[in-house]
């Protein structure tokens, strides 16, 4: 950010309405957090909740104007879960000392005679609120950036302009405030709307205030302009289910680990995680790593056509541009084919001396986790958990899978004793990790051997498999011994299907319920996909798939639409055929049927997909009966 963009009140109302809108996760999580105190409040353990609930928010409001100021400098481009919790838990006494502690005193003061006046706390508290956060503001710029950084406190220039808007801000902030007392009791959904917007309101504010101090600070704002960066980024999935749970439910990409290991340290990152995509984050004179699923790759392209128009040169890697190559060119400078673990230390030297190549190939090698392995070691154990993996690749080649492809039916395996000197170095800050293979039992005789040496080490962990661990009723209690809590399983088909002809994985159909029965009574949770649209499947055959979903009853339940995937056996299929009926990229999110089927109407699986998605969900899984019950409560409390 540059000062000359703060110049006048209206570029700091835009700027400040664009930071703000960060806000928005934040503010929902406190509005809900109200509405939980409003359902017990006049119950016997209405205070207990009240207790429990006021530190909550205290957290949350602590995170939120923390993370606000940092977006305000430009040290952070967007508002991310690692750094909205540690600006909670270091800044939680300012927002106590400055926002909560006046009121608390005041109505102390009040309740005990002290103080004689029928002005009400909570009254005062609205009229006093943006004086409060200009003073929050000011202490928490002063201590995360003017004592670090050794500068002297300076004067506020307060123009007619911005004298005006703060006029304005403070007037909606009472007109917010006193509207529900005004309005039909009726009209309670309107009261509610404006206790939302009102906290959205006060982080506006806030970001007014914050950049109106900053402007006064050129050398904060100029030190976190960087030279030598590079923005990685791993777009958000398409489809509106994924879309919303890879908002909320963000894991850290792997990708995103390799390439920072293998980028010289003069190098600095910024990050953007499954995040809807802003305008300011477009920047000249970068180097843009993007990661490409055919879903979301027209997203893609849009950004990395922005970001070259402003000079920055592109790379972009992943499944779609790794078999279409050719169409991803038209929009960025290079494209790497495969994997990058033995390339993009080449990639990184061409950059810097201008000489990006059109294509890289990244051929699966043998020893693809030694590339990475000493600098993970090198790394904190944050870094270290996003990137667990013990093997790459999977031992069945499923027509509908790309796995196959990508990996070119190869088998990777990583030296035990390695990735077990990783995890000593992981469980000194986490108990819980998450193994990323594509099936842990590929290789059973490796499993075995990774499975004894994960005993000592007393961590609970979690991965992908194939079904038939089960068969071998040792292994399972030697996973359950070393800490397995949960696995995947991709059942995709049930015991009617008539695709267990196909053989392979399908051909263990028959024995599903049986194997994970006995998953279960190893103590393993079990989170179940399967998949609706084979070539067999009609609509009579979903309700068979829901029994069998029911009586596995597993943590979680996933369906997906089968969907003939870029590099599968099946999009080949499909193709030869003529079958393709949609080769709109955006709708392969395997949420909408792309292809002619014989039995199912493509339009009314379509439109009647998310309903099914969430009778699957809510109905066949222990997580979805949770789910369920939370959504009963809250309606309740919006009621």
């Amino acid at each position: 950010m540059n000062t000359k963009d703060l110049t006048t009140s209206s570029s700091l109302i835009k700027k400040s309405f664009t930071i703000a809108s960060f806000a928005l996760i934040p503010v929902l999580s406190i509005y809900f957090l109200d509405i939980a105190v409003l359902i017990p409040l006049y119950t016997i353990i209405g205070p207990f909740i009240i207790l429990l609930v006021a530190p909550l928010k205290i957290l949350a409001y602590s995170g939120m104007y923390g993370a606000l100021t940092e977006l305000a400098c430009g040290e952070e481009l967007t508002l991310t879960r690692k750094r909205f919790q540690s600006n909670a838990f270091a800044y939680w006494p300012y927002y106590f000392v400055i926002i909560v502690l006046p009121s608390m005193l005041y109505f102390i003061a009040t309740a005990s005679g002290f103080v004689k006046t029928n002005i009400n706390a909570y009254f005062l508290f609205a009229h006093i609120q943006p004086f409060l956060l200009f003073l929050l503001a000011t202490a928490l710029i002063k201590t995360k950036y003017l004592r670090p950084s050794k500068l002297a406190k300076r004067k506020i220039r307060f123009t007619s302009s911005i004298m005006a808007t703060l006029l304005g801000f403070f007037i909606a902030a009472l007109l917010v405030f006193y509207l529900p007392y005004v309005l039909p009791s009726q009209e309670f959904w309107i009261a509610r709307f404006l206790k939302g917007f009102s906290l959205y309101l006060n982080a506006w504010i806030y970001s007014y205030y914050a950049l109106l101090i900053l402007r006064g600070y050129p050398e904060i704002l100029q030190q976190f302009r960087r030279e030598k960066e590079i923005y990685l980024i791993n777009p958000l999935s398409g489809g509106i289910f994924f879309h919303l749970t890879s908002i909320f439910l963000r894991s850290y990409p792997p990708i995103f680990v390799v390439i920072k290991a293998l980028t010289p340290k003069s190098y600095k990152f910024r990050e953007f995680n499954r995040l809807p995509w802003k305008k300011h984050y477009y920047a000249p004179n970068k180097l843009v790593a993007i990661t490409c699923f055919s879903a979301n790759c027209m997203d893609v392209y849009q950004i990395a056509r922005e970001f070259r128009k402003r000079g920055s040169k592109v790379v972009m890697g992943g499944p779609h541009v790794t078999f279409f190559p050719d169409e991803a060119l038209e929009y960025c400078d290079s494209v790497v084919c495969g994997e990058a673990e033995s390339i993009w230390p080449q990639i990184i030297q061409d950059y810097e001396h201008n000489a990006l190549q059109r294509k890289y190939l990244g051929s699966p090698v043998e020893n693809c986790h030694d590339f990475v392995y000493q600098e993970l070691l090198n790394s904190p154990p944050a870094v270290i958990k996003s990137f667990l993996e013990t093997s790459r690749g999977c031992k069945f080649n499923c027509h509908f899978c790309a796995i196959p492809s990508l990996s070119q039916r190869k088998l990777r395996k990583q030296n035990i004793s390695q990735f077990i000197e990783l995890l000593r170095k992981v469980r000194t800050k986490y108990k819980h990790i998450l193994l990323l293979d594509n099936n842990i039992y590929s290789d059973p005789a490796h499993t075995k051997e990774l499975l004894r040496a994960l005993k000592p080490l007393r961590l609970k962990w979690s991965t992908q498999c194939s079904i038939d661990i089960a068969k071998n009723t040792d292994m399972l209690e030697l996973a359950k011994e070393s800490g397995c809590e949960e696995l995947l399983f991709g059942f995709e088909i049930s015991e009617d299907s008539f695709e267990k002809q196909r053989g392979g994985k399908f051909a263990l159909a028959d024995h599903y319920r049986e194997y994970a029965r006995k998953v279960k009574e190893a103590g393993i949770a079990i989170k179940a996909h399967y998949i609706f649209g084979f070539e067999s499947d009609s609509f009579s055959y979903l309700l068979k798939l829901w029994k069998f979903c029911f009586t596995v009853n597993p943590l979680w339940t996933v369906l997906s639409i089968l969907t003939p995937l870029p590099g599968t056996q099946f999009y080949h299929e499909m193709m030869k055929q003529d079958r393709i009926a949609n080769l709109n990229w955006s709708h392969y999110g395997c949420q909408t049927l792309v292809f002619h089927h014989p039995r199912i109407p493509r339009a009314v699986l379509t439109k009647t997909y998310p309903l099914i998605y969430l009778f699957f969900l809510l109905t066949t899984s222990k997580g979805g009966y949770a789910l369920l019950f939370i959504l009963i409560m809250l309606m309740i409390g919006v009621i």
